[in-house]
């Protein structure tokens, strides 16, 4: 397993960490004060969130000191945005909650000007990310794409079964009429079977389970193009990445900037002010945990794929997000304007 590191967190090494060492460090005999301790989800139960924190949960707690219980709960709503919310304001700072959200209730405040977020995302402090998304758009192989216009199906704004193809679509010269008010992947994976619309955007961890061979032509669908920086699996098959489409280079630029939140596709995250000893421990159990030979076998039973993002370069990715130029975030602004449906 590779640890991540995000070209914006690259970029931003050079500013420095967003958070500092803790003072104090703790002992490796200290037991943890706090017996449990809750992943709060800020999605539904039987999503890809309660799929990634309930693995995590089974395998966090032995890797903290006294081994504390690992709850699941949910909070959903407004995309993450409720729990984010409830986090930044309300939530325990004693190490003892931990929030996981989507990505675009990080970086919709500031890509998505019409929402008021009651929360400032470069104010908590990450443990880090347990995977890396691709989000890719696949269409029937009797589509004319990119010739002729295709119609393609999205769920609500603000995941990747929809912010792919509204980006492309205010971004470029590609052909693409949307049709909203799908509820979820399987419905549009149905819409597709069916010949309701003739592309669907999500991720490729997810496709690559659905339609297995698909990057080899083995299913009656084929992959039009994949977000930047690209899978490196698919880039050796030939399937271009979106900016591969685009001609100003401000507008690869801005298309680079969005899909950057891809990098931490699955946040976890600790409410502003958390104890920073109690943060060292929790970032170490993190680590330790996505590492561990058990976590990484049953994930591999399940068909989960991990990439570790550690909660010191995830800080410095989101803080990269926020420190863009301007020109590029009213770039990205205008395109999902224009792109939405």
């Amino acid at each position: 397993m590779r640890r991540h590191l995000s070209v914006c967190a690259a970029l931003c090494l050079a500013l420095g960490s967003a958070i500092g060492a803790p003072s104090t460090s703790y002992s490796q005999q200290a037991v943890f004060p706090e017996r449990n301790i809750t992943i709060a989800l800020g999605g539904p139960a039987g999503g890809v969130l309660d799929f990634n924190a309930r693995l995590l949960a089974r395998h966090l707690g032995s890797h903290i000191p006294g081994s504390p219980n690992i709850n699941v709960t949910y909070m959903p709503g407004a995309g993450g945005k409720t729990l984010a919310a409830h986090t930044f304001a309300n939530a325990p700072k004693n190490g003892a909650w931990i929030a996981a959200v989507f990505a675009s209730a990080l970086t919709d405040p500031q890509f998505n000007p019409r929402e008021k977020a009651n929360y400032d995302p470069q104010k908590f402090i990450f443990l880090g990310s347990s995977s890396r998304d691709i989000p890719v758009c696949i269409a029937r192989k009797d589509s004319k794409f990119p010739e002729s216009e295709i119609i393609l199906g999205i769920t609500a704004p603000g995941g990747q079964s929809a912010d792919l193809a509204i980006l492309a679509r205010g971004l470029g010269p590609l052909k693409i009429k949307l049709i909203p008010g799908y509820t979820g992947g399987q419905q549009l994976s149905l819409a597709l079977e069916r010949g309701e619309v003739q592309s669907i955007c999500s991720s490729w961890a997810v496709y690559k389970v659905r339609y297995p061979g698909l990057e080899k032509g083995e299913q009656p669908y084929r992959i039009l193009f994949q977000a930047d920086p690209g899978d490196p699996e698919l880039t050796r098959t030939g399937v271009p990445s979106l900016s591969a489409f685009l001609q100003n280079p401000a507008d690869v630029e801005a298309a680079r900037l969005f899909l950057a939140q891809y990098q931490f596709s699955s946040p976890y995250l600790l409410p502003p002010g958390t104890d920073p000893v109690r943060v060292e421990i929790l970032r170490k159990a993190f680590d330790e945990t996505l590492s561990d030979g058990d976590f990484l076998r049953d994930a591999e039973k399940v068909g989960a794929a991990v990439s570790l993002m550690t909660g010191a370069d995830m800080q410095l990715a989101v803080d990269a997000l926020y420190r863009a130029q301007p020109d590029t975030i009213a770039r990205v602004r205008q395109a999902m304007a224009k792109g939405a449906p």
